[in-house]
């Protein structure tokens, strides 16, 4: 095994057949004095003819790099170990000329301790960085230890105690001794007195190759500028708090409005009216007993019914549609006296009057809806008259009489005005039409003939138009309007000349049924 020492600020201590413990508590064989040095630091191990050094808890360096945990390093001559702020120098290959310290149980170190002999296991350490010896230490066997006082711990004074008194005669003696022979015996020391006063020994700087620390962060100065300027930011940050709380506060304790609108008729979820038509408002969370204004757009709302909210800030209203309310989407909220304004907009549509189930202009039937009339005319003229006719409007705004308006001919008699019989024989058919309350019906003949009875056939050379109606709705079942049936000539055979039809016109009511 190679000749192998540490050299550090307690001076050199070689390195035995052993594992040597480097750590705070005095249980290590090696003791550091530093405070936050855990109680086992790093071990060094024999390895052959080497030796490797084992690191137990992060901060070991050799050769500025950091040992891991767990995994050994082998030394080499001249390495340098740096554990906190202590460095050591790894040595092997000692000087020809060097003899180790003879194993004598008189022999005592320049200190007055017994010399630096190996630990058994339970007693203290052998080596401690304070008051450092100059020359080599040499293990002893099987001889109890008392370790170098730590930095920071009282230090026995010479001349404390009379045995002391003496003690530079051997000094003396030792100074023209060499230094690799056995040391000269002095007395025994007496038993340790420490001294209250005395101050704790800086040990000496480590000798041969030094070892630079890890670097350190720099400890930041606060000085009175940057003092001012934390003070400065403290205020703006209690002020910015201050802010924010107040607007937190105003905002959980403000009006929080909400409208919601409804109507009977939408087109799929949006809301629809048209005029003469309503939406159903109902607003909360409004300013108590505070006056209401209805937004479109918005814009104020024209000739808006007046509305005040009730002392929970609430309320209910019917918007009635008016003229001014354009066709097309929009977009309605409300806001109270107080300026607080609904956090919600509800969309809704307005159409024309008839259109998405909404009814027609006075109340009519809405376009969409299918329905009945039951027509009254009255002629005007030279021979008044008074026809029935049934008319019925269909879902998709047609207006036909369903009974005859067919295409299929029809017989009816009847009398010339000097009572001679006929039979007149046509077929019918309409063309019609119903929106927004407007309601216009024709109906055509087709195919028209009288037959007399002496053989004479009379027929019409072109389909003409047998009744026309056209009239609006006055209220939501009742229509009315004009009646008129142009004239119309039916050619005769047998050189019988011609039959003419009279003009008629007239007027007409009608009743939904």
């Amino acid at each position: 095994m190679a000749n192998a020492a540490l050299r550090g600020p307690f001076g050199r201590i070689p390195l035995g057949s052993t594992h040597l413990n480097i750590g705070y508590s005095a249980d290590n064989t090696l003791v550091v004095n530093e405070t936050p040095l855990p109680t086992l630091f790093a071990t060094i191990n024999p390895n052959g003819l080497n030796y490797t050094i084992n690191a137990v808890r992060d901060g070991v360096w050799v050769n500025g790099q950091p040992l891991r945990l767990g995994l050994p390093r082998q030394l080499q001559s001249n390495d340098t170990i740096q554990i906190q702020q202590t460095a050591l120098t790894y040595e092997e290959d000692q000087p020809a000329n060097y003899t180790p310290i003879a194993s004598s149980g008189s022999d005592m170190n320049p200190y007055g301790d017994n010399a630096y002999n190996a630990r058994a296991a339970g007693t203290p350490a052998l080596y401690s960085n304070a008051n450092a010896p100059t020359q080599d230490v040499t293990p002893r066997e099987n001889m109890p230890a008392r370790p170098f006082v730590l930095p920071g711990s009282p230090t026995p004074v010479p001349g404390a105690n009379p045995a002391y008194n003496s003690s530079s005669d051997w000094q003396q003696q030792g100074a023209n001794r060499d230094p690799y022979q056995t040391p000269l015996a002095p007395p025994a020391p007496p038993p340790f007195v420490p001294s209250q006063s005395q101050s704790p020994v800086t040990p000496p700087p480590p000798t041969g190759q030094q070892f630079s620390t890890p670097p350190q962060r720099p400890q930041a100065r606060l000085g009175s500028r940057g003092l001012r300027t934390l003070l400065y930011a403290l205020a703006a940050l209690l002020i910015l708090l201050g802010i924010g709380s107040a607007i937190g506060f105003y905002q959980l304790t403000r009006p929080q409005p909400v409208t919601t609108v409804s109507s009977q008729y939408s087109s799929g979820t949006t809301p629809v009216g048209s005029v003469g038509t309503s939406f159903h408002v109902l607003g909360y969370k409004f300013s108590d007993n505070s006056p209401i204004t209805f937004l479109l757009d918005n814009n104020p709302i024209p000739q808006q019914p007046s509305v005040r909210s009730d002392d929970q800030g609430n309320f209910k209203a019917d918007l009635p549609v008016t003229p001014v309310w354009s066709v097309g989407p929009h977009k309605l909220t409300a806001r109270d006296g107080g300026s607080y304004l609904a956090k919600n907009v509800s969309d809704l549509t307005i159409v024309n009057p008839g259109d998405a189930n909404t009814p027609g202009p006075n109340g009519a039937p809405s376009d969409a809806t299918g329905f009945g009339l039951q027509v009254k005319v009255t002629t005007t003229g030279n021979s008044p008259r008074t026809l029935a006719l049934f008319v019925l409007v269909s879902r998709s705004g047609t207006v036909c009489d369903p009974e005859t308006d067919t295409n299929q001919p029809l017989t009816t008699n009847g009398k010339l005005q000097d009572n001679t019989p006929y039979k007149k024989t046509s077929s019918y058919t309409c063309r019609g039409s119903y929106k927004a309350g407007k309601i216009s019906y024709t109906e055509t003949s087709n195919n028209t003939k009288d037959d007399f009875s002496d053989g004479t056939t009379c027929q019409a050379n072109s389909p003409f138009t047998f009744v026309q109606l056209d009239g609006t709705f006055t209220n939501g079942t009742t229509a009315n309007g004009n009646f008129s049936s142009p004239a119309y000539t039916l050619n005769c055979n047998k050189g019988g000349g011609t039959v003419n039809g009279s003009a008629e016109t007239g007027t007409w009511t009608a009743t939904i049924v």
